[in-house]
């Protein structure tokens, strides 16, 4: 029984110095490296789209940060400051407090780190937001401080994140379960200070 030739896949034919290119796999047809890409390739590769699924093709420009990396000079630093102050003093109803060096200080260098006038507004309606912040804790003191609201980065967002999504205040059985395990880690420590403990 004689073999039937194999196709050359890659090899140079005889008498020629190029190489054939490899067969396509059964049923696909190849198309010419020239041609440009359908658009219902293009549509097919990108996913689905924005709101509303609309579809995005590989044409549409990217999508715009919400928060741009660089903020454009306020024309007025000054009434900016005035706004987030006036904002914190009527939010947690500090009406007889006073615009001092500090404070301002606290407030520019929060709108210098590149968070803008709403942003500062929205991380004081979070700390509004926040029941621990707000008196309901063991000791029943309000943290609501303008300093510790602009304290750094990370506090600023968190708080603007709890005014988006404020967190759930404390039920009696959170109480009791911190209060347990406040107890369990007392008489931990107790243990360790006796002499002779194991």
């Amino acid at each position: 029984m004689s073999r039937s030739p194999q196709k050359n896949r890659g090899e140079p034919r005889p008498g020629s110095g190029t190489a054939n290119p490899p067969d396509p796999p059964v049923g696909v047809v190849a198309a010419p490296p020239s041609d440009p890409p359908r658009a219902s390739d293009r549509a097919a590769v990108s996913g689905m789209g924005r709101s509303g699924g609309e579809r995005v093709t590989a044409s549409d420009p990217p999508p715009v940060s919400v928060r741009p990396a660089v903020r454009e000079p306020s024309p007025d630093p000054a009434a900016d400051v005035e706004r987030v102050f006036t904002t914190w003093r009527e939010v947690m109803g500090r009406g007889r407090a006073r615009l001092d060096d500090k404070r301002r200080r606290l407030i520019r260098r929060a709108l210098a780190l590149g968070y803008g006038v709403e942003d500062l507004e929205l991380a004081v309606r979070g700390c509004a937001a926040t029941p621990h912040n707000m008196g309901v804790n063991d000791q029943g003191t309000r943290y609501d401080d303008l300093g510790l609201i602009l304290r750094d980065g990370d506090h600023i967002d968190r708080f603007m994140r709890n005014a988006r999504h404020p967190p759930r205040p404390a039920t009696a059985a959170d109480s009791r379960l911190a209060a347990n395990v406040a107890a369990a880690r007392e008489a931990m420590e107790m243990d360790d200070r006796e002499p002779g403990a194991a």
